[in-house]
């Protein structure tokens, strides 16, 4: 009838019978066992407000979500390693009207972001906690999240109203006479591998008819839709054929 179709590839489409589990074995597991081999990687939820991304990343008590699943499977993952020792450290941020805070020491305020020269883009001043076990990481994830920004709208009683990140940074090295252990530091000149992980629960993005935003709210539901908006063209950007200018500093 000559209309265009658009046809738009996924590499997984999940139904309501599946579970945070089936979504984490599918999706995010491989990433977290790069991380474990010294790559860098991330998970992140992306989509409008109110679509389940903050329950898809942290989940509940019953059915727990893809970070608190990936932080459980790198701890079993890193008992479990033969002839290497890990050393493991948490961080956990927000960006709130494009100011970074920290959500395990809020009273830092708007932290910078500055270009390192051998990690690349990092936050300056943000805390990090050695995790020895699973239970100390999902301590600073609660920790965080009691200093997180929600509000409420007219489609979601608690929307997120920020960006978060959780981040888990991990230093390995080859031990030879022992399996996988987790240390407190590193005293040695042994060579090391770093990588990171990062699982982020980006805010949703919104239509002010629809969610009803006045005042302060309004002005989260502006700078979360123009963070977003900046983001989808740095993937644009970084997934074109043609070297572009990636827009990095648009936004935080």
């Amino acid at each position: 009838d000559g209309r265009r179709v658009k046809v738009t590839p996924y590499d997984y489409v999940f139904g309501d019978e599946d579970t945070t589990v089936d979504v984490y074995d599918k999706m995010a597991a491989h990433i977290v066992d790069s991380a474990l081999d010294g790559f860098n990687g991330t998970v992140f939820a992306y989509g409008q407000t109110s679509s389940g991304k903050t329950f898809t990343l942290m989940g509940s008590d019953e059915n727990p979500g893809l970070t608190i699943l990936a932080v459980r499977d790198l701890f079993e993952k890193v008992k479990a390693a033969e002839n290497t020792e890990f050393l493991v450290r948490v961080s956990y941020l927000e960006i709130y009207n494009e100011e970074v805070k920290d959500l395990i020491d809020p009273s830092k305020g708007d932290l910078r972001i500055v270009d390192h020269p051998k990690r690349g883009p990092s936050v300056q001043g943000l805390a990090e906690a050695v995790a020895l076990t699973p239970e100390q990481a999902l301590e600073k994830i609660a920790e965080g999240e009691s200093n997180r920004a929600y509000g409420q709208t007219n489609m979601n009683a608690k929307s997120s109203r920020s960006h978060v990140i959780f981040r888990v940074s991990m230093e390995s090295r080859m031990k030879p006479k022992s399996s996988g252990e987790l240390m407190e530091s590193w005293d040695s000149n042994k060579a090391v591998k770093v990588s990171t992980l990062y699982l982020v629960d980006l805010a949703g993005s919104e239509r002010v008819d629809k969610t009803g935003a006045e005042g302060s709210r309004l002005k989260e539901g502006v700078n979360i839709n123009q963070s977003l908006s900046n983001l989808g063209i740095v993937i644009q950007k970084l997934t074109s054929s043609r070297k572009e200018h990636v827009p990095y500093r648009n936004s935080k």
